[in-house]
């Protein structure tokens, strides 16, 4: 979806539209923290919210059949 870069042993770096996400590698795996994601913008900080947003079945329940 979409492209990636990777340095052997060091990240990988997803290239986002908006911003990248780089995944380091701790303890044998690849880990990021998403610090760099922090914004002031208050328009963006309530659609970040909202996307990540965790619904109930019941509040969600007129997606499923």
């Amino acid at each position: 979806m979409y492209p990636i870069t990777y340095t052997q042993g060091d990240n990988i770096t997803v290239l986002m539209d908006d911003r990248d996400v780089i995944f380091k590698r701790k303890d044998g795996m690849y880990v990021t923290d998403f610090s760099n994601w922090l914004v002031d913008d208050t328009d963006r900080v309530a659609k970040v919210n909202t996307d990540l947003c965790l619904y109930t079945v019941e509040e969600r329940e007129s997606l499923y059949t």
